[in-house]
């Protein structure tokens, strides 16, 4: 019996890099990039029978985006920072560019494992999906 090929969109994550304008480097292990919502208002009334009703709010949040990394105790994070801008490269050339400060930097230094360092990153604004930020 013949074996059936199916095809996939899915993609490793392997070579994803992140740049942030204030210049701090450091090594990425696990990106979760911002996922966006909306608000969902509420219309419903006294008078509204059997289920809820709303209407869709017209601004996007993009949350924010945590970053996993290679804790390094000599390097100070921007956890001080004001919004600049921060790029994300995956792998398969697709460029995400977003305004972002630092909320959290939440370092760990385990027994007999890797000291890595948890970086949550506040979005203000949109984030650019798919161009390249070069101004190329």
């Amino acid at each position: 019996m013949p074996t059936t090929q199916t095809t996939s969109n899915a993609k490793n994550g392997t070579g994803t890099t992140i740049t942030w304008e204030t210049g701090f480097l450091a090594e990425v292990i696990d990106l979760t990039p911002p996922g966006a919502t909306r608000e969902m208002i509420k219309t419903s009334h006294m008078e509204t029978l059997r289920a809820h009703t709303y209407i869709v709010g017209q601004l996007i949040d993009w949350g924010e985006m945590v970053v996993e990394v290679a804790f390094d105790p000599g390097l100070t994070p921007p956890i001080e920072s004001v919004f600049s801008t921060a790029i994300v490269n995956f792998p398969d050339g697709e460029i995400w560019t977003m305004c972002a400060a630092m909320s959290g930097y939440t370092p760990r230094a385990p027994m007999e494992e890797r000291m890595t360092a948890t970086c949550t990153l506040k979005i203000s604004g949109w984030v650019t999906q798919n161009e390249d930020s070069s101004g190329a």
